[in-house]
């Protein structure tokens, strides 16, 4: 997946920086990942480690070659809309990946315009609490002006991405998803106020 994914962006004149790489565990965690840009879908890969489960919507597995390379690699489609079925499915596939895997999620569950999260689904709390995964808040910016919806192909051009501190799971509960969700919200939108702060004073 790194290899594919700078590949790609190397074909499309995309370049990328990391800020914050050094809180990336070496595996095990949840990427909690905020969704702007189809680029999203080539310059995580490029970062993240190999052995990383992506999580994608179902509308996705309808593309032949794509479904069948995406799920051989350990990934899956969940099926937006069916709740806590979905949910399940989920959570029994990652369970059943070598617990040293990354799990891949955009927790907002759709695309929105950067610089702030949008409210998230609770579906990240409950992944978390089953695999006591730690969270890990990665945000980008750029991509939404180089790709935005709709567009056919990108521009060629520079995304930065921004990587915060482990947020630790083990003592979290489902009857407190709430406040769970504010945490990794709060950890989303620290990135993006660092990152404000350092471009407006660039």
């Amino acid at each position: 997946m790194p290899v594919w994914g700078k590949g790609v962006l190397l074909c499309f004149g995309t370049r990328f920086s990391v800020t914050g790489q050094e809180y990336l565990p070496s595996g095990n965690f949840i990427a909690a990942v905020s969704h702007h840009s189809l680029l999203d879908t080539f310059i995580y890969p490029a970062i993240l480690p190999p052995e990383t489960c992506y999580i994608a919507k179902s509308e996705l597995s309808r593309l032949p070659i794509f479904s069948r390379a995406f799920r051989l690699m350990g990934n899956i489609f969940v099926r937006r809309g069916e709740g806590m079925v979905a949910l399940s499915e989920l959570i029994r596939h990652v369970q059943s990946l070598p617990p040293h895997h990354t799990v891949f999620i955009h927790p907002e569950g759709t695309r929105g315009s950067e610089g702030s999260a949008r409210p998230l689904k609770p579906g990240i709390v409950y992944l978390a609490c089953e695999t006591q995964k730690s969270v890990v808040p990665i945000v980008s910016l750029g991509g939404n002006r180089m790709w935005p919806k709709g567009g056919s192909l990108p521009d060629p051009g520079h995304i930065s991405i921004h990587v915060g501190e482990p947020i630790m799971t083990d003592t979290w509960q489902i009857d407190t998803v709430e406040i769970h969700l504010e945490e990794v919200v709060n950890g989303l939108d620290d990135l993006f106020a660092r990152t404000s702060k350092s471009g407006s004073s660039n």
